[in-house]
């Protein structure tokens, strides 16, 4: 400004600042060297340290020579997604002593180990240092958010360093490194589960199923038992593939949990899928679920299939997020039928008569009748076996039965109730006395139905 002989005159000078701290001097003494001719005259001014103004929030910051180090006074930093695999927020609050100025970068130490990828072009690994470049313009406060994919790894607790870095033309401030403040309250049953980038592997601790009816066309109670190893949340839900094997146009007709209240639906799909939707409330890491479903048995034979397996559903903390686990059964006997208790294995309830004959054909003559009757399956006391086309029985006779007592309906048929259970393993001896017709006559097709008595079932079962 101004040109010769034309005060006031504006000098500029570039310099680095010191890397240590330093205060202004009270007053500036300046010497100003005037050439005129042959001689030079130098004359001395002595000044005060100028502006009071605050500069990037320091105050006083534009005295001259005035050196400050940047400093953090608070850093958080927290987490909301433990799982591995899973999509996860990470969030930072950084308070700091002074202004943060665009594309300062924050520096934090260790960088996590198990990290699949970063969402933000703003976050990156270098030198095990992860590195955020900020946006924020002249703010002493900042708060940051960016999302993460964490890896299929486990990273526990770790303690975690952070400097600031302040972009000022071209050279950096860097701040000390200071200790950052890390969330560490429980996360979905997780300790310390929002602590940033900790990962967890979610999985089933427990999963057993099983049934109590193998019997066809009968209603069987299928018991399911899980344990997970995190907090099972409200609104999730599980489903069991390939359980065609029940009547899926029925679908579950009876349904009970333990705890109660915990989920909020069941139902079986055409394709076979049981699914428990909508829990109502949270399971707790370690804590059984048991729910029961009542389905009726299909209508055939058929072995158990070669394996189960039971989906979670996590939507509702990471879209996309399943845990997912082998169901396991402990295999035993029910109603006598080997491996009843698996899932899937049904059987046809029947009598087999494996043998019948008699002690003599000829007419008017003693004669005795002798069978022995199997089961496939267990009965229990007071079943009711019906023996028809015993045409030609006299209206006088004696029976000897180890297993049974015998009431006569009618010229063709007894009744025979069982006195003592019946098992699928035994053969059983029925022997009928009495004085052969007087007239000659073909041997009859005999046959043999009933109604069974059996522990533990929803009705009673008629057989033919």
């Amino acid at each position: 400004e101004g040109g010769d002989n034309q005060p006031p005159y504006l000098i500029l000078l570039s310099i680095k600042n010191s890397n240590a701290p330093m205060s202004p001097p009270p007053l500036f003494s300046i010497r100003v060297m005037v050439e005129c001719g042959l001689y030079d005259s130098w004359t001395e001014v002595k000044t005060s340290a100028g502006s009071q103004l605050d500069l990037f929030l320091v105050p006083g910051g534009k005295k001259p020579f005035l050196t400050v180090m940047p400093a953090i006074e608070q850093a958080t930093i927290s987490q909301t997604v433990p799982f591995t695999g899973a999509l996860n927020t990470i969030r930072l609050h950084i308070l700091s002593k002074y202004a943060i100025t665009s594309n300062s970068r924050l520096l934090v130490s260790p960088a996590p180990s198990c990290v699949s990828s970063f969402h933000d072009p703003s976050v990156r690994i270098s030198g095990g240092v992860l590195e955020l470049t900020l946006s924020g313009s002249d703010v002493p406060a900042i708060d940051i958010a960016f999302n993460v994919t964490n890896g299929n790894c486990e990273q526990a607790y770790t303690p975690l360093q952070v400097q600031l870095v302040v972009e000022l033309g071209t050279f950096d401030s860097e701040s000390a490194s200071t200790s950052m403040q890390m969330s560490r309250s429980s996360l979905f049953g997780v300790v310390d589960g929002s602590s940033a980038f900790l990962t967890w592997k979610a999985f089933l601790t427990v999963a057993n199923v099983q049934q109590d009816n193998p019997l066809v066309s009968q209603l069987n109670d299928v018991s399911l038992t899980v344990r997970f190893n995190f907090e099972m949340p409200t609104m999730a839900s599980c489903s069991i593939e390939g359980m065609n094997m029940f009547d899926q146009q029925l679908g579950v007709v009876g349904f009970s949990q333990s705890p109660a209240n915990i989920v909020g639906s069941s139902n079986i799909s055409a394709g076979g899928t049981l699914t428990l939707g909508g829990f109502l409330s949270t399971v707790a890491a370690g804590q059984d679920l048991n729910v029961t479903v009542v389905v009726k048995n299909q209508d055939h034979d058929r072995e158990p299939p070669g394996s189960l397996s039971i989906v979670c559903s996590l939507d509702v903390i990471s879209v996309g997020l399943k845990v997912q686990s082998p169901l396991s059964w402990r295999s035993f006997d029910v109603f006598g039928v080997t491996g009843g208790s698996v899932v899937g294995k049904l059987v046809q309830q029947q009598f087999d008569l494996l043998f019948g004959s008699q002690t003599n054909p000829l007419v008017e003559k003693e004669n005795t009748l002798i069978f022995k009757i199997s089961t496939n399956i267990n009965f229990n006391l007071g079943t009711t076996m019906t023996m028809s086309g015993l045409a030609g029985l006299p209206a006088s006779y004696n029976v000897s039965s180890e297993f049974a007592v015998l009431n006569r309906t009618s010229e063709s048929e007894l009744i025979m109730v069982a006195h003592r259970d019946m098992y699928a393993s035994d053969t059983y001896t029925l022997n009928i006395s009495f004085i052969n017709p007087v007239k000659p006559q073909s041997s009859p097709s005999l046959a043999l139905r009933g109604t069974l008595v059996l522990q533990g079932l929803h009705g009673i079962m008629h057989l033919n």
